[in-house]
């Protein structure tokens, strides 16, 4: 019911813009007051122990892949089927080094150990000397070849790389969004059992981890999700803005839950406790269009492997032989090729083809006459008789007796 007479705006008029447009930001930024923290609850799973000591030693995947520049450390281990995408900063010792140690962390945690590395060629003089270090047998691919799971794994990644990019309405990417979109893309491939892994009830993220999904904590809110970050100024008895314009990046990894965000502002990466999803404008987007731009980022999605290979849209798609058929092109090419020259060969020289008539400038002006452009009348067509046919009797064909 209206207060105020002949107000034409409704408490409904009010609901529905609410839900149109969000929450209003001033309220958000001058009323937000602190919320009780959530507590910790230890949520542990217990996995079976057969499952434990079947898989104990695990065998390790690795492979490289670039999406826009940057190079992401990607792994999958066999049978249990966890991956981890890491970015690493530069193909250094140290850096991959660091990157495999956390991979290494997170097995041991879970109660496993990996035990073989499988990685291309390329990557002998690093392992060579990380294998000693962390006691790991590793299998080279032969050159010129590749780790058939680790290939199938940056295929998956890539995928979900691109469909979460397209639903993004930025043309480009800051690098702390492009960042937390590729290890994203990863990390959520393990919150469901994998086709053909050990378990069918228990997803490699239950596996080592040991904790059940929780929707409010690493489900409610999407990578590049605008929303208003709770902040506590301190003091508080200030002006300062209770909410901060941010960038929804992923859950923090803790268990009573957290968020890390974009701090849109600074653009620096933040945690926060609480956070309110707000509906994107038409400036947000160009604020974050131009922090891409100032870091220099392409515009648009483009992934390549480590060796610099863009990874076209249409290349690594079930059903979609990209390789073969520009393979059995260039050999249809190479044997016409081949017959042309062999039938050149043959006959001893070349034919030459027949000198057309040129035409006459004095003919196209003549085309062009308006007068020489007129339909012609009956009388100036030329009756043609038809040809008579002779009628040929068949041949009588004489019997022989056997």
């Amino acid at each position: 019911m209206n207060l105020i007479k002949d107000n034409p705006i409704t408490t409904q008029d009010i609901d529905v813009a609410e839900k149109i447009f969000g929450p209003d930001i001033g309220a958000l930024k001058g009323k937000t007051i602190r919320k009780k923290p959530q507590p910790v609850v230890d949520d542990q799973i217990a996995i079976p122990p057969e499952l434990h000591e079947a898989q104990q030693n695990v065998t390790l995947c690795i492979d490289t892949m670039k999406v826009n520049g940057l190079s992401f450390l990607t792994t999958i281990s066999l049978n249990l089927y966890y991956r981890t995408a890491q970015h690493v900063s530069n193909q250094t010792m140290a850096v991959y080094k660091d990157a495999l140690a956390t991979v290494f962390r997170v097995y041991h945690l879970g109660g496993f150990r990996v035990t073989h590395i499988r990685c291309d060629n390329e990557y002998r003089p690093l392992m060579d000397l990380l294998a000693n270090e962390f006691n790991i047998a590793v299998n080279y691919a032969n050159p010129q070849e590749h780790v058939p799971e680790a290939e199938r794994n940056n295929r998956v990644i890539k995928e979900r790389v691109r469909a979460a990019y397209h639903r993004l309405p930025y043309n480009r990417l800051p690098r702390l969004l492009l960042k937390a979109l590729v290890s994203e893309a990863a990390k959520k491939l393990n919150f469901f059992p994998a086709k053909n892994g050990v378990s069918a009830y228990y997803s490699p993220r239950m596996i080592l981890h040991q904790r059940v999904l929780d929707y409010n904590k690493h489900c409610k809110y999407s990578t590049g999700t605008y929303v208003q970050a709770h902040d506590e100024p301190t003091p508080s008895n200030t002006n300062a803005p209770r909410t901060m314009d941010c960038l929804y990046l992923r859950y923090h990894d803790n268990v009573q839950g957290g968020h890390e965000l974009l701090h849109l502002p600074t653009n620096q990466r933040i945690i926060r406790r609480n956070i309110t999803p707000i509906p994107i404008t038409d400036r947000i987007i160009q604020l974050v269009n131009s922090i891409a731009e100032m870091e220099k980022m392409p515009r648009g999605l483009k992934i390549s492997s480590r060796t610099g290979n863009i990874i076209y849209d249409s290349a690594w798609i079930a059903g979609v032989d990209y390789g073969d058929e520009h393979h059995d092109k260039q050999e249809h090419e190479e044997s016409y090729t081949v017959d042309n020259e062999n039938s050149d060969d043959e006959q001893g020289e070349l034919v030459e083809p027949e000198d057309e008539d040129e035409m006459h400038p004095d003919d196209i002006i003549g085309m062009s006459n308006p007068k020489d452009l007129q339909p012609a009348t009956d009388d100036e067509y030329e009756v043609v008789e038809p040809a008579e046919y002779e009628v040929v009797e068949p041949a009588e064909y004489e019997v022989v007796e056997p």
